[in-house]
């Protein structure tokens, strides 16, 4: 009869650890999906400001130019 109970008590263990590990796997899977939207935006932003400044350089190059 203990051993009844141990089994029951050892496969309501594997249960909740079964539960909590694929638990675990949604939570990673959602951080990693929120990571690549990050760095998604990072690259848009990066490239707008590369876009801006290659804008600024062009511009202060023809006003050079142009004044002498």
């Amino acid at each position: 009869m203990p051993y009844v109970l141990s089994l029951v008590l050892l496969g309501l263990g594997l249960l909740l650890l079964l539960f909590l590990v694929i638990r675990m796997f949604a939570a990673l899977r959602r951080f990693r999906a929120m990571q690549r939207r990050v760095v998604e935006d990072l690259d848009d932003r990066s490239g707008l400001l590369k876009a801006r400044m290659a804008g600024v350089r062009v511009a202060l190059a023809e006003r050079r130019h142009g004044s002498v």
